[in-house]
């Protein structure tokens, strides 16, 4: 039983080495992206949005390695978003953002080498802050609200090879965070970006 053991990791380990030598994208990479957010309304108890935000901004930064069909990084991201003026009298705004530190896992389809979809998952935490503008007799009172919180998130995109270095990526990520107090509310963030990815 053990050699059999042995033996199927041995040629999995095989089998893994040889298809990871043939590709053109492999080992240590870097990646840079930009792309467009946007965050889901928080919702009252009557349904109504007790906060809408305006499409933002996101940039990330990752570093990582890839293996076979996976890839491991360690990814760094930033997203900026502003709060729609409520619908009263006190004209409440303001802007929100978050950094966040993850690690990712990727799977990629082994589809060819120009072609590549693939799907990640991530966990990490995210440094969030707030600041409202809220004018009451027409002066204005700032608020500044600041947590850390677990976050995670589900990608889903394509990579095309531009050249054996180098690959464009282009994915869809949602990302989710732990309720904030006291609104008592998480943050649901759509965003879709595009990248590079440099081989070494």
């Amino acid at each position: 039983m053990k050699k059999t053991k042995r033996l199927i990791v041995l040629s999995s380990v095989l089998f893994c080495t040889a298809a990871f030598a043939e590709k053109p994208y492999e080992g240590a990479y870097l990646s840079l992206g930009v792309g467009a957010s946007r965050t889901q309304n928080w919702k009252s108890n009557l349904g109504n949005a007790d906060a809408a935000f305006k499409t933002g901004t996101n940039a990330r930064i990752a570093v990582g390695h890839r293996f076979c069909d996976f890839k491991i990084e360690f990814e760094p991201s930033y997203i900026r978003l502003h709060k729609k003026a409520d619908n009263n009298a006190l004209g409440v705004t303001g802007h929100m953002r978050a950094l966040s530190t993850l690690g990712n896992l990727y799977y990629y389809f082994p589809v060819n080498f120009q072609f590549s979809p693939y799907l990640g998952v991530g966990a990490g935490f995210s440094s969030i802050k707030m600041m409202t503008n809220q004018t009451v007799n027409q002066a204005i009172a700032k608020v500044d609200n600041s947590a850390t919180k677990f976050t995670y998130q589900g990608i889903a995109g394509f990579a095309f090879g531009l050249n054996d270095q180098t690959t464009l990526n282009i994915d869809y990520r949602y990302l989710q965070t732990e309720k904030l107090s006291p609104v008592e509310r998480a943050i649901r963030n759509h965003s879709i970006n595009v990248g590079i990815s440099y081989y070494f």
